[in-house]
């Protein structure tokens, strides 16, 4: 199975940094805060939460912004979605926030943060799934990183009739857009759809923000379908997020420093 891969225009190359030989030069430190969540309407047929509501579009949104993340990864965020949180942030913000989307995945930033210094390059994969990857630069320190949100299928034995056959098949892809997305500095957030995207990410480089025991699924038993990924970038802190009615996923808040 080929991967397609569609390139958007021209690709912003990332910010060189020249360091003083003699002087001491004293860094500032940012520290960014960012959201990867799944916001699917759940209907909860096939989980524990069947008798569950799914919550409003607007109460979805007005849940992702209670997480005051200036940039996200979301995925299953179709476009009625996307316009209540970008009206949300501007609301609870004052801020205009953008937004680049590839089917149902999408990353959403702060426009008084982060600006936008490329074309996003997709990746398409059946039923809607796929990657997008975006360059955006930090205003304040000038540091321009990779964002991907990926959304991977499930397989055919559970009941995606385009998903895939084998999960081997389905880690070679994530391994392909997880190369992609690979750069100096790379932020990547996404659905999966298997635990076992962890090994083949962190095993290209990648440094996951979840263990490979965290849940983050609303069914029975521990479901690590979910992660976070950093390249050239550290952790600071990661909460896992229960957002109830706004989604069957739960979501993911990780806190970086560029310098």
């Amino acid at each position: 199975k080929t991967i397609q891969v569609k390139v958007t225009g021209s690709k912003t190359g990332f910010t060189s940094v020249t360091k003083a030989s003699k002087a001491t030069v004293k860094v500032k430190a940012f520290e960014v805060v960012i959201l990867d969540g799944n916001l699917e309407s759940p209907n909860y047929s096939s989980t524990p939460s069947s008798q569950k509501t799914a919550a409003s579009i607007t109460a979805r949104a007005e849940a992702v912004m209670k997480a005051g993340a200036s940039l996200m990864t979301l995925q299953e965020t179709p476009g009625s979605v996307v316009s209540a949180i970008l009206a949300e942030a501007k609301s609870v913000t004052g801020h205009e926030y953008e937004v680049a989307s590839h089917s149902d995945q999408a990353v959403i930033w702060d426009s008084s943060i982060w600006q936008r210094s490329g074309d996003a390059v997709v990746f398409n994969l059946s039923s809607a799934k796929g990657g997008l990857v975006i360059e955006l630069t930090h205003i304040a320190s000038g540091k321009t990183i990779r964002v991907g949100s990926v959304h991977m299928p499930t397989l055919k034995s559970k009941g995606q009739p385009n998903g895939y056959a084998n999960d081997s098949a389905r880690v070679k892809d994530i391994k392909n857009i997880a190369g992609q997305a690979a750069g100096s500095l790379a932020v990547m957030g996404g659905d999966f759809n298997t635990p076992a995207h962890r090994a083949a990410i962190v095993g290209l480089g990648w440094t996951a923000a979840l263990s490979a025991s965290t849940d983050t699924f609303d069914d029975k038993g521990t479901q690590a379908i979910d992660g976070v990924f950093a390249k050239g970038l550290a952790f600071n802190g990661t909460k896992v997020v229960d957002p109830g009615k706004a989604s069957d996923h739960k979501w993911i808040t990780s806190t970086i420093t560029l310098k």
